[in-house]
């Protein structure tokens, strides 16, 4: 296997873990319109800064993540951070906002960042749609000053058309991040079925109620004060893309690049 098919999968691996997020997505663009990839103008839109050369290149890939798109042939790129606070997804690395930055751009990644205050969900890696991840959802939280922040969660079955009957068989949830008080919390806006419906029916479209594929949740706490983790919460050293290989023979050291190291996280149901 080649570095180009080892860098290659890491992203494709990386699009199955974030299916969560992206499902939640692809569902708020059905319901208003708002496309999953998505111009800085549309938060941005009085900065005259993302009208710019290769800044118009960049977007936001759902409500979360801000991708700056490069070409392979280079090694230095200049890219702008609008307002707000940024977290490089690879290293944590804190960045302010409201201004252009040079980045070095290696072969197995590009630059992507998660404004202050945003989440992002993500489940265990699968194969293919139809692959059962595991029963742990996790939620990932980049710590803000202030601020309330949500991010809409949908689910269904992800086969059938049941999302659209009259049980309206999904889930809806709103991760809720209020920097304000640091509390984080789940809503839970619709979780729809009839039962006294369902019981008149006895034929193959008598369902029961849809239950969510994520019984466990984890929450990652990226960058968040000492004294907020200290006292119970774990850590763990954390990657949404492996290390690619350098082929060279007398190389040993690991390639941290790409390692979040000691990620505290707490662990709870669903």
């Amino acid at each position: 296997i080649t570095q180009i098919d080892k860098i290659a999968r890491n992203f494709i691996n990386l699009r199955y873990r974030l299916l969560p997020y992206l499902y939640s997505a692809f569902y708020e663009a059905t319901q208003n319109g708002m496309p999953i990839q998505r111009s800085l103008l549309f938060e941005y839109a009085n900065d005259p800064k993302i009208y710019e050369g290769n800044y118009q290149n960049q977007y936001f890939f759902g409500q979360s993540i801000l991708v700056c798109a490069v070409t392979a042939n280079q090694s230095i790129h200049k890219i702008y951070l609008p307002k707000g606070t940024w977290y490089n997804m690879w290293n944590d690395e804190k960045n302010a906002g409201n201004q252009e930055i040079f980045v070095e751009i290696p072969q197995n990644k590009i630059p992507v960042y998660i404004r202050a205050g945003e989440m992002l969900l993500l489940q265990s890696l699968t194969q293919h749609t139809q692959e059962n991840p595991s029963n742990t959802l996790e939620w990932h939280i980049y710590y803000a000053n202030e601020g309330e922040y949500r991010l809409g969660y949908y689910e269904d079955d992800g086969v059938s058309y049941e999302y659209e009957n009259e049980n309206e068989r999904f889930i809806k949830k709103t991760f809720v991040y209020d920097a304000n008080q640091q509390i984080f919390y789940i809503e839970i806006e619709s979780q729809k079925f009839d039962r006294k419906k369902s019981k008149k029916k006895k034929n193959e479209n008598d369902l029961p109620p849809y239950k969510s594929k994520f019984s466990k949740l984890k929450i990652y706490f990226h960058q968040f004060p000492a004294d907020f983790i200290k006292d119970y919460y774990q850590k763990e050293n954390y990657r949404f893309i492996e290390p690619i290989s350098n082929f060279d023979p007398w190389e040993h050291a690991e390639d941290m690049s790409t390692t979040l190291v000691d990620l505290a996280f707490v662990e709870m149901d669903f």
